[in-house]
């Protein structure tokens, strides 16, 4: 599966996704780390990506802008990261689990 993996995530779930056979890539490996969601959500339409976020409350109203728009976009999963495993004293969310969840 072509993921794109935004922000919120560490870098390193792109890795781990990529050690189970997904093609995924982090919005700063393409030069969108702190890119407008509108420029995500276009970049994974162009590329055939599948946006995973954690981001539902800015990108929900803007799928459903562009939907009822006629603009093609491209499928975007919620990630609920309150639901991840999280690492041992910190409030941070492992990456390996992160990427297990998803792959």
């Amino acid at each position: 599966m072509r993921f794109l993996i935004d922000e919120m995530f560490a870098a390193d779930v792109a890795d781990q996704l990529r050690d189970v056979g997904h093609d995924p890539v982090h919005v700063s490996e393409v030069g969108l780390g702190a890119g407008a969601d509108g420029d995500v959500l276009g970049f994974a339409a162009t590329e055939g990506r599948v946006v995973v976020t954690e981001n539902a409350a800015d990108f929900l109203p803007l799928l459903d802008a562009q939907i009822a728009a006629g603009v093609a976009v491209a499928p975007v999963v919620i990630v609920l990261k309150g639901k991840l495993p999280r690492r041992s004293g910190g409030d941070e969310p492992r990456p390996r689990s992160q990427a297990r969840r998803l792959g």
